[in-house]
């Protein structure tokens, strides 16, 4: 049920607009985070792409949705090898605004992705954000309810958290 290409719709998020894909190929995984100017996130600003390798589909569990009002329900645990993240800068703005704060103290080029496996990175328009590490074993769930996917955030201490995130994901 989790192989195929997964996109949540195009939701905003304080003066810009963002966009989940999440896609399954056998056992390997793509999730993509975009932010994008326009309402139908066609216009991209910058966007973050993380990899996953050898997924592995465990126990079914009860898993809680973060941030909605859906009751608990029936999901998997999963686990994947974290292969590395990079993002990528797409208006020169944004391009600007890390060079001039040394974002992830490296050079960044206009549609240039850059490798940001493991870092805590930070700046003004994004905050700081924690990209997935490289070659670490993620501890995850998910589950599909009417046909959306709700997929949690990988954990690498060994352990399972019992939540997925609120984002639904439909199959494209």
């Amino acid at each position: 049920d989790l192989q195929g290409n997964w996109s949540t719709s195009c939701q905003p998020r304080t003066g810009v607009y963002e966009l989940w894909t999440y896609k399954v190929t056998g056992t390997d995984a793509v999730q993509e985070f975009g932010l994008y100017q326009d309402s139908d996130c066609s216009t991209p600003l910058g966007k973050r792409k993380e990899t996953y390798s050898g997924i592995a589909v465990g126990d079914n569990v009860t898993v809680l949705f973060e941030g909605t009002s859906l009751e608990p329900a029936s999901g998997y645990r999963f686990t994947a090898m974290a292969t590395g993240a990079t993002a990528t800068v797409h208006v020169a703005d944004l391009l600007n605004e890390f060079q001039n704060e040394n974002v992830c103290e490296m050079n960044w080029e206009l549609d240039v992705p850059n490798d940001v496996s493991g870092k805590t990175c930070s700046s003004t328009s994004i905050g700081t954000t924690n990209f997935l590490p490289k070659d670490q074993t993620g501890y995850n769930n998910f589950t599909i309810v009417n046909n959306k996917l709700y997929v949690g955030y990988p954990r690498f201490d060994g352990t399972y958290s019992d939540s997925v995130s609120g984002w639904s994901y439909t199959k494209q």
